[in-house]
């Protein structure tokens, strides 16, 4: 089983992700809906396998999210 965080400040497009991704065995989604929620999850939920993020969340850029994270998302496959 893959773990999926998928990082979408767009609810409706988030919505959309994660039925798109439920269409796949193996896969199991988590919706993130912003970049504040995106640092307390690595803390509490652990590592997921792979990180789904939008670069242009509401309250923060997504890349320089994902560089500030980079100790946090080593190992993680980040689209």
């Amino acid at each position: 089983m893959w773990n999926v965080l998928l990082c979408e400040d767009d609810l409706e497009q988030g919505h959309y992700l994660e039925r798109l991704t439920a269409a796949y065995p193996g896969l199991r989604t988590t919706l993130c809906a912003s970049g504040d929620r995106l640092e307390t999850f690595f803390t509490a939920r652990g590592r997921p396998d792979i990180l789904l993020m939008d670069i242009r969340l509401g309250d923060q850029d997504g890349i320089e999210l994902v560089k500030r994270l980079a100790p946090e998302t080593s190992g993680v496959q980040v689209i």
